[in-house]
């Protein structure tokens, strides 16, 4: 066992409800983007994880192997390219499979956003990711980021996944580009704008209680995203997301969004990938179980626990988890204040989490750790 302390995408051309119990701005740079065919009809799975441990590197670098993954057996390597701003490269991991990224800062009180990735079929799947400390500046910072991209059908309403990159911020609702949505059980995933900075995603299908989410803000500016809470009905899983400027005021973002029941969030096989997951949902207890149907062990029947060792400071422990040689975890905020939590360590997991301005706050969040 491992442990340590410590443009949405270009493919080949540019392309730019009700709330359920449980469970920024348009950005103007220009941004990476890339187009990807429909789903195809037989299963098919493309994964890759990093964590980018060397936030004032001068030139690019290959990824620590004990914390980075590609399953086309490629190179990981991160470029640094200015101020807060990075460029992770997965070597051979590209296709024309419906594909999606997720971010989350390590080791700091600032954060981190996806700024794009292009994925071009036989070529390199590179993902831009750009860092802000507290107070909204580029600032530089590590981080831990996951690519996933999937094509078919995988599991079913109990046991599949999710994810979509919700690209059109003020527009009161519609369905996200076929190339960077996916759902597991065939459907087509949807997004809802309830008002300024808050959105419904919709994932059909995926009927039953439980599971887990993942959210990060997409562009290039400052400003932040979060789960705000999910929930399931006889249509499938709604997640509600909140998003928020720099200044922690309700903002319209572009944000990826993730969603897994029953698998590790970044899932290749059974055979080939392990993880966990769990929704830590008492941010004042100094010790408890994680919620059954919130939380996932795929070495078993292992529990997770949730430790607090401070304001805002929190350790996530699991029963039972087996032999892996490498890992990565995200976490994201829960709920509908302005807050944030980052990756301090794994594993197990420490996480802290932060008020506007990145002093410390106690909240709940979502964890998820994926192995290979």
């Amino acid at each position: 066992m491992m442990n340590f302390s410590g443009g949405r995408p270009v493919r080949n051309r540019l392309r730019p409800g009700q709330r359920l119990t449980r469970a920024g701005r348009v950005c103007g740079a220009a941004l990476l983007l890339s187009g990807a065919s429909a789903v195809a009809a037989s299963a098919a799975s493309k994964v890759g994880w990093v964590w980018a441990d060397q936030q004032d590197a001068v030139s690019a670098y290959t990824a620590d192997p004990s914390y980075s993954y590609n399953s086309a057996a490629g190179a990981v390597s991160v470029t640094p390219q200015g101020l807060g701003s990075y460029q992770v490269t997965f070597t051979g991991l590209g296709s024309t499979l419906s594909d999606g990224v997720l971010v989350t800062a390590y080791d700091t009180n600032g954060y981190c956003t996806v700024a794009g990735w292009s994925s071009p079929a036989g070529g390199d799947v590179k993902a831009n990711v750009t860092c802000f400390d507290a107070a909204g500046a580029a600032a530089n910072s590590k981080f831990s980021l996951v690519y996933q991209a999937h094509s078919g059908a995988i599991g079913d309403a109990s046991r599949g996944t999710a994810f979509l990159w919700a690209e059109q911020p003020t527009s009161p609702s519609y369905e996200p580009a076929s190339g960077y949505q996916y759902n597991s059980t065939g459907g087509s995933n949807t997004i809802v704008r309830n008002g300024v900075g808050s959105y419904t995603a919709s994932l059909p299908g995926l009927t039953k209680t439980g599971g887990h989410a993942q959210v990060a803000a997409f562009g290039d500016i400052a400003g932040r995203c979060k789960v705000e809470s999910w929930g399931q009905d006889a249509e499938g899983t709604r997640v509600d997301v909140r998003c928020f400027s720099d200044e922690g005021h309700p903002a319209d973002r572009m944000f990826t969004l993730a969603y897994a029941r029953n698998l590790p969030l970044a899932f290749v096989t059974t055979g080939t990938t392990s993880g966990l997951y769990g929704w830590a949902s008492q941010p004042a207890n100094d010790s408890y179980r994680l919620s059954g149907p919130y939380s996932f062990n795929s070495w078993g029947a292992g529990k997770l626990t949730a430790i607090q060792d401070g304001l805002g400071s929190y350790e996530v422990q699991a029963d039972g988890v087996g032999s892996y040689s490498t890992s990565n975890v995200l976490v994201t905020a829960y709920g509908d204040k302005n807050t944030y939590c980052n990756v301090q360590s794994w594993f197990p997991a420490t996480v802290k989490c932060f008020r506007q301005g990145g002093t410390p706050i106690n909240s709940r969040f979502d964890l998820s750790f994926q192995a290979h």
